[in-house]
């Protein structure tokens, strides 16, 4: 579906919930294609506390958002953002 089209993939990690959307680049706008949720792990008040738990659940809402949309994510660019 997304082969030739070039995608954007959206991580939101929260000490509760890790949500992932995928969307894909047409021109000057995104589409919406997936989205992934899986709970979260290794935090507390905010904090990493067990990489190895945060990582498997970034890769569970990766893996549940690449199976909503269809595809498959290859590799990435990271940017990140902080929300306080």
């Amino acid at each position: 579906m997304l082969a030739s089209i070039k995608s954007a993939l959206a991580l939101d990690a929260g000490s509760s919930r890790t949500r992932c959307v995928i969307c894909a680049l047409e021109g000057d706008n995104l589409r919406y294609v997936g989205h992934g949720l899986s709970f979260s792990g290794g935090w507390v008040r905010g904090r990493i506390t067990d990489q190895d738990a945060v990582a498997e659940s970034l890769r569970a809402a990766v893996s549940d958002a690449e199976r909503d949309a269809g595809v498959s994510i290859d590799s990435s660019r990271w940017a990140t953002a902080v929300w306080r």
